[in-house]
């Protein structure tokens, strides 16, 4: 909570008006950053989410046009793997 008043400015957070804009801070432990050749199947398998929400969290429309570098938002911290399988 702290993150989101310093980052929008809120002068009194107890109020915010209705259809205020608010940017939400993405702590740098859930990002992802794709390898050569990862697929968003093989990250859901291994931080134990799923394919739908890696595509929902990240605005993803087409899985084939992802590309090695890209940052991906997880629901987890990138240290939390539930399976290192993948």
């Amino acid at each position: 909570m702290e993150s989101i008043i310093k980052v929008n400015q809120l002068q009194n957070p107890s109020i915010i008006k209705t259809n205020t804009v608010l940017l939400i801070p993405i702590p740098n432990e859930r990002i992802y950053v794709l390898k050569h050749q990862e697929t968003i199947w093989r990250l859901a398998k291994r931080y134990g989410t799923t394919v739908a929400v890696l595509k929902d969290l990240n605005g993803i429309k087409d899985v084939t046009k992802l590309c090695t570098g890209q940052k991906i938002i997880l629901p987890v911290p990138v240290t939390r793997i539930a399976n290192s399988k993948y």
